[in-house]
């Protein structure tokens, strides 16, 4: 039975991923026709790459599977007939309506539709029909089948999947699909290269031209940004003593009221500043505007992870982020070249008063290696399932942190592993690549102990986001077995700084400081190594032939792109990367556990590991 639980599981993950995929596409394209006006027209090439694609591959290949799903269903089930026989008649309904639709978009010529235009309409349509039959099979056949079909016929489904490959999301993009890829999948233009020279110096004159207009509104700014944090002080110092006391949830309590006042009053006055920011900006620099919006556009996501608003919680941490983390790592003077420890250990020690301690469950315990250290973080009687292999960010300056344990043991929960988290070694002290040798050293020495490699994750956020696909290239180039999966949280890939949202996103980061602030790369590197060293900045290195990889960044990060172009780069080589941008989240939101979608995170990156787990089994249920 539970080898059978497993086949269908399988099978009916990558049923559903194709789902998902196809919506994707579907629901990019409405949102572009939604913005459609007499005026403007949408790009009829992607409009008729995306039909062809519903035409070549969700109807001649991915129904062609459901089709053997269905007749294997007739034949195990036959009171499951008419159920299977409307799901025929939809195939056959969507197989017409796509290809009437792409007979119609290749007589459309550009300039010619508008939002009122009949193939408009029937686009609509045929998205609405298309989500409703993929809900239908999701919760109705697929339900039926899990019932009736047996392990080797899911087997067949899922070897049949494997055969088929996607001509967008698959290993290899094929040509009539590659601009599709590119805008819908890729998410940048080049490829691991930094930004076109024209880009950089239309981001030039889009600042320049802004200088003008925010010196004009500082005032303004500054009175906002006072107001918000008199009314933070007012409402943190009767506060803090219950924290001082531990008694968090009743804080949490208390703060709800005054948070979401405080929230509503900041938030009416931003959006007034901003309101008049964003007129001035259009009435003075429109045209510049319009051109870096379309540079940045091809550098980044055309969509989001997760598109809902961002909780209440959310909101405070960046606002708490950007009055403290980001005023003090803006700050040059407080951490120079020489990184006093007691400039680094006072907002700290104030930061993790506020992080509860582990359960009484959590197990801790330390191994050394040569140079480094590692904490083993383990439940307590939880069976092992995998490890994972943890390299915590501090921009390569500061230790692990309590939130960072406080990770390992949520996945340690989640997933049912032991997770060893690297103590690998700093800067200043010591420098590039003393701390990514110690970290090739850790995944060694899970190897000599007997640990299988795939049965390893190396994951890391932030600076530790880098430390981790770096590992994965050395590990590669060294000849030792790959692991099963790589984890990216918010990473830094790329030290040259030359991705766009470093200031595209220069204000909206409510964590990091913005580009000018250099400091801690050449404290890292020193004067001998280039910032584009591809070890230092993985992003340069070569990324084909690792193991699957899953990346979050939040979409106001100015790492944003270190993220997206590291995906694309991995895809461009045929590799399989997740990369999912998460509406307004800040930098390493995933450490903040009070936060509804670090848990939920969490939970898709388990998920992810999972599914990586399962494909592994059947591989070798298969290889058999």
């Amino acid at each position: 039975m539970g080898s059978s639980n497993k086949a269908s599981e399988l099978a009916l993950d990558a049923l559903c991923r194709d789902h998902r995929r196809a919506s994707q596409l579907m629901n990019l394209l409405t949102e572009r026709l939604d913005g459609l006006t007499a005026a403007t027209s949408c790009d009829l090439e992607i409009a008729r790459s995306v039909f062809q694609y519903m035409v070549d591959f969700v109807d001649e290949r991915h129904h062609a599977r459901e089709d053997q799903l269905i007749d294997l269903i007739r034949m195990r089930d036959p009171e499951a007939a008419e159920l299977v026989g409307m799901t025929d008649l939809e195939h056959e309904k969507l197989r017409q309506e796509g290809n009437r639709i792409l007979d119609e978009l290749s007589r459309t010529t550009e300039g010619t539709w508008s939002t009122d235009h009949l193939v408009v309409h029937a686009l609509h349509e045929y998205s609405d029909h298309l989500l409703a039959h993929f809900r239908h099979e999701e919760h109705k056949l697929f339900a039926v089948a899990k019932n009736a079909l047996r392990t080797e016929d899911w087997r067949t489904i899922y070897e049949t999947g494997l055969a088929s490959g996607d001509p967008v999301f698959g290993e290899d993009v094929e040509d009539d699909y590659r601009a599709l890829f590119d805008i819908f999948v890729n998410q940048v233009r080049e490829i691991g290269s930094p930004a076109p020279r024209h880009a950089t110096a239309t981001a030039a004159v889009l600042l320049e031209s802004t200088t003008a207009i925010t010196s004009g509104i500082g005032a303004i700014h500054s009175a906002l940004r006072n107001g918000m944090l008199d009314v933070m002080r007012a409402n943190l110092d009767g506060a803090l003593s219950l924290f001082n006391a531990r008694d968090a949830s009743e804080f949490l309590n208390r703060a709800v009221g005054w948070s979401k006042s405080s929230l509503r009053e900041a938030n009416a006055a931003s959006r007034q500043v901003f309101e008049a920011v964003e007129h001035a900006a259009r009435a003075t620099i429109a045209p510049v505007g319009e051109a870096m919006d379309a540079e940045y556009r091809s550098f980044s996501t055309s969509h989001r992870t997760d598109s809902t608003a961002a909780s209440w919680q959310a909101h405070v941490v960046n606002l708490m982020l950007r009055a403290t983390v980001k005023r003090f790592s803006s700050t040059p003077q407080a951490i120079k070249y020489e990184i006093p420890t007691k400039n680094i250990e006072i907002p700290r020690t104030a930061i993790e008063r506020f992080i509860p301690e582990l359960a009484s469950d959590v197990r801790v315990e330390t191994v050394e290696f040569d140079h480094s250290f590692g904490e083993f973080i383990s439940i307590e009687g939880a069976e092992t399932r995998c490890t994972v292999l943890f390299f915590p960010g501090g921009g390569f300056i500061m230790r692990p942190t309590q939130a960072h344990r406080l990770m390992a043991a949520r996945m340690a929960r989640k997933l049912g592993a032991r997770v060893l988290l690297v103590h690998y070694r700093l800067a200043p002290e010591y420098r590039f690549p003393k701390g990514l040798n110690d970290c090739i050293e850790a995944y060694r020495y899970l190897l000599a102990q007997g640990t299988r490699a795939d049965k390893i994750v190396v994951m890391g956020d932030s600076a530790g986001g880098g430390m981790a696909l770096s590992t994965l290239v050395s590990v590669r180039d060294a000849g030792l077995p790959l692991p099963l999966a790589g984890v990216l949280l918010s990473p830094v890939s790329d030290l040259s700084y030359a991705g766009l949202s470093r200031q595209h996103n220069s204000w909206n980061d409510p964590t990091l400081p913005n580009d000018e602030n250099r400091f801690i790369t050449q404290v890292y590197l020193g004067d001998e190594t280039p910032v584009d060293h591809p070890l230092a900045s993985p992003l340069f290195s070569d990324l084909s032939s690792l193991p699957p990889i899953i990346i979050q960044v939040g979409s106001i990060e100015i790492l944003l792109d270190d993220a997206l172009r590291v995906a694309a780069k991995i895809r461009g080589t045929g590799g399989e990367c997740e990369c999912e941008v998460w509406h307004d989240m800040p930098h390493d939101w995933m450490l903040f556990g009070m936060l509804p979608e670090a848990r939920k995170a969490l939970r898709r990156i388990v998920s992810f590991i999972e599914k990586q787990v399962e494909k592994r089994a059947l591989a070798d249920c298969v290889g058999k």
